[in-house]
């Protein structure tokens, strides 16, 4: 596929959004006037819980201790601003969710320092991975937005060659219920490999574009060389129509996981996704493309 990035400058029903990102596509909304109010929203609860105009610095005027409780206090702040959620969703809904049959992940906000190795939840460097493995959700679609301005050395990359390309992995039997808690049960799947560079791509959208992709889709952060943090958002959608169609992106390398339903509400009253099918919610992967 020559042309992964799609660029729009409006929304797309739900069913083309779905066949698109399914097919590998990267959309990139750039025009949707929700995301104005989001980023308006984000900034202003970042730079009050920092106490900084510019917190893509904050980390050289802080101990690190201080820096990362303000970061934990910020992460906690946005999942529960009303301002940002609503926002948020009605930016998801202008670029073609169906918003009374569409299902969401919490909302992540995330800053990556410089000189940060290794992964913590929520924070720091987070290694190559398809979403997939620990959803085991072939229909899910991944949102990702930058808060601040970035650079392609402190950003998101994606790794087109594994599209169709396997990995090796230790997503079989992972259980997030366990993640980090269970000996020998990691925070997340993660390629055991290196990944194939071929076509890599490192997103550099504007502050205000909404980016849409696959978890199928093999992603990891770079490595934050600047002298800048990286402060990005994301969250994560399952449409009902998808699940119940079975229609998603490939499955190539995925392990024997349980599909994480209980991770997903509706976006117009909170009810999971697991309660809505009815299902307990220890089910097993029937769901998976």
């Amino acid at each position: 596929m020559p042309d992964w990035i799609v660029r729009h400058r409006q929304g797309m029903t739900a069913e083309a959004l779905s066949d698109a990102v399914f097919s590998g596509r990267i959309l990139v909304f750039e025009r949707l006037q929700p995301m104005r109010d989001l980023i308006a929203a984000a900034r202003a609860l970042t730079e009050r819980v920092f106490a900084t105009p510019d917190p893509v610095t904050a980390h050289r005027e802080m101990p690190a201790d201080a820096y990362q409780a303000r970061y934990a206090e910020l992460r906690r702040a946005f999942v529960k601003d009303r301002e940002i959620r609503e926002a948020f969703e009605a930016a998801l809904v202008a670029a073609g969710v169906d918003g009374p049959t569409t299902f969401r992940d919490r909302l992540v906000l995330r800053i990556s320092p410089p000189g940060i190795s290794g992964y913590r939840r929520g924070f720091g460097l987070v290694p190559p991975h398809r979403d997939s493995w620990g959803a085991g959700l072939a229909c899910q679609i991944n949102w990702w937005l930058p808060v601040y301005p970035i650079t392609r050395d402190r950003t998101l990359a994606i790794y087109p060659a594994h599209w169709a390309k396997p990995i090796a992995n230790d997503a079989e039997g992972w259980d997030w219920r366990k993640a980090g808690k269970v000996p020998g049960v990691p925070l997340l799947p993660t390629a055991q490999a290196p990944p194939d560079r071929a076509g890599e791509l490192r997103l550099v959208v504007e502050p205000g574009a909404l980016v849409a992709f696959s978890a199928a889709h093999l992603h990891a952060s770079v490595p934050n060389t600047t002298p800048e943090a990286r402060v990005s958002s994301e969250t994560r959608t399952v449409a009902l129509a998808d699940l119940a169609s079975r229609r998603g992106a490939p499955d190539i390398d995925g392990g024997d996981v349980s599909p994480a339903l209980d991770w997903f509400r509706r976006l117009e009253t909170g009810d999971l996704l697991s309660d809505e099918l009815k299902l307990p919610r220890s089910h097993s992967g029937q769901y998976r493309s």
